[in-house]
């Protein structure tokens, strides 16, 4: 946001025939300048465009496609068309700090039955991620520790989707009250259901 993008559409007529590059899907404010590279022989279009706060975490696809005008009143001949994504991120935010939107623990409980502390929550991802994006992101895993102490208890890796679970193996002793994740600068924590007595 806040930043003017430019790039260039060019195409090429065999004949030297007039085209004009025209683009469908333009968001408000954008202009598309039409050009002709006598060196390439090449008609160029060029987009330009700045995103205003109205824009962000939007995703916009761009179509484009040119046009013969050298038609002898026949009817145009278009060109296939050629497709782009321009996704408009928050100003001054890197794409791989700005991808987390929230962090959350849905469960946080003790069995104490199998000595096990069962963890399951949700990582709202921004909706202008690709999932090759989101899976870059969860290569990197959540991170379990014990809100008291900070220690790493325990980590798991998210689907690309968002999800996480985790079992961890735990002595009574060292189940924690209160557990916290961490997860791309995103916080969260919730108290441990059915801890041991040492919580009350």
């Amino acid at each position: 946001m806040g930043k003017e993008l430019h790039f260039t559409v060019s195409a090429l007529d065999c004949d030297d025939d007039t085209l004009v590059i025209k683009a469908k899907g333009l968001p408000s404010g954008a202009t598309l300048t039409q050009a002709f590279d006598t060196a390439t022989r090449k008609q160029v279009a060029t987009f330009s465009w700045t995103p205003t706060v109205l824009d962000v975490n939007t995703v916009r696809k761009l179509k484009f496609i040119a046009v013969d005008q050298d038609n002898d009143g026949t009817k145009p001949e278009v060109s296939d068309p050629r497709w782009t994504t321009v996704r408009v991120w928050p100003e001054n935010t890197d794409p791989s700090a700005g991808g987390v939107q929230t962090l959350a623990i849905q469960r946080a409980q003790w069995q104490s039955s199998n000595s096990q502390l069962v963890l399951a929550g949700r990582i709202k991802f921004s909706k202008i991620l690709t999932k090759a994006e989101r899976e870059s992101l969860v290569a990197e895993p959540v991170l379990i520790m014990d809100e008291a102490t900070q220690a790493v208890i325990g980590q798991v890796n998210a689907s690309s989707n968002g999800n996480w679970s985790a079992a961890l193996s735990l002595d009574a002793g060292a189940v924690p009250c209160s557990v916290i994740v961490a997860f791309h600068g995103e916080h969260a924590s919730r108290t441990v259901k059915r801890a041991p007595s040492q919580c009350h």
